[in-house]
């Protein structure tokens, strides 16, 4: 099982932000299931590791031993914990992106 997800620091949160960065900008869906869909459906594999180790502070060797709906999970939750969205909003807004 994936160890739980953090709520990472403004350090962490750029460095995701970065990643997923190409994904959040086209993706407007609404629904949440389609809208996480979305981005895994284009996201290089090694990407959504990274993810999920910023995510967890798990290292890759161990998330790839876990089952995938664990990592997904955490993916999934700590998107929606750390509110990437609306920091990459934000971010942009004032500049920092």
């Amino acid at each position: 099982m994936t160890r739980k997800v953090s709520v990472l620091n403004f350090e962490k949160v750029l460095e995701l932000y970065s990643i997923l960065r190409p994904y959040l900008i086209n993706n407007k869906e609404k629904n949440s299931v389609l809208f996480i869909k979305g981005i895994l459906d284009r996201m290089k594999p090694q990407e959504y590791f990274d993810c999920v180790c910023l995510l967890t502070g798990t290292k890759k060797d161990e998330v790839i031993k876990e089952d995938s709906i664990s990592s997904i999970t955490a993916f999934t939750t700590g998107l929606f914990e750390n509110k990437i969205v609306d920091f990459g909003e934000i971010a942009e807004r004032i500049g920092l992106i």
